[in-house]
């Protein structure tokens, strides 16, 4: 257990210390294109989303963005991409990295609709579409991780995604709402 625990550690440090070069970059933003394509159009269809600028001073919204870029961004990916994800597949099947991919993706759901009933007490977070739009977010991160071996690509393709949200798609008022 020690050794599995020392091992997970060391996946962290190193994809948080991995820089993806221009190439892998590159992929992994045709995945987040692909991802706010398909989000983009779930979230106007159901009306999750819309133009809705936040109405916060300049200062407000950096903060704001500073603020998204550890929560959620970097503490999400570190939680459920770096530390439930093989950044090495080594000898492992696809069936068994499906198996592994698919539990992170429920986890990182689920935390979301737990959240939204436990902590935040905000209903946004228990509506099917978000749900649905997040699995979206989620299973996009997971092809980036795998993809670049680093955080940092599923860091900023999390943080735009919620930062544009809050900011400019009406997220401000969905996480008044109690």
């Amino acid at each position: 257990m020690k050794q599995f625990v020392l091992r997970r550690f060391e996946e962290i440090r190193a994809s948080c210390a991995t820089l993806p070069d221009r190439a892998v970059w590159r992929r992994c933003i045709r995945y987040y294109l692909v991802f706010a394509v398909c989000a983009g159009g779930i979230g106007i269809g159901s009306g999750l989303l819309r133009f809705e600028p936040i109405r916060s001073t300049p200062i407000a919204v950096i903060l704001l963005a500073i603020y998204l870029l550890f929560s959620p961004a970097i503490v999400e990916e570190i939680v459920f991409r770096a530390a439930l994800l093989p950044r090495n597949r080594g000898g492992l099947s696809r069936g068994a990295l499906l198996v592994i991919c698919t539990a992170a993706l429920c986890l990182f759901v689920t935390s979301h609709a737990i959240n939204g009933l436990y902590f935040r007490h905000v209903a946004v977070f228990l509506n099917p579409w978000f749900l649905l739009m997040a699995a979206l977010l989620g299973a996009t991160c997971i092809a980036i991780y795998l993809t670049s071996r680093s955080i940092w690509p599923g860091v900023v393709a999390h943080w735009l995604t919620v930062l544009i949200w809050i900011a400019l798609l009406g997220g401000e008022r969905l996480l008044e709402r109690g």
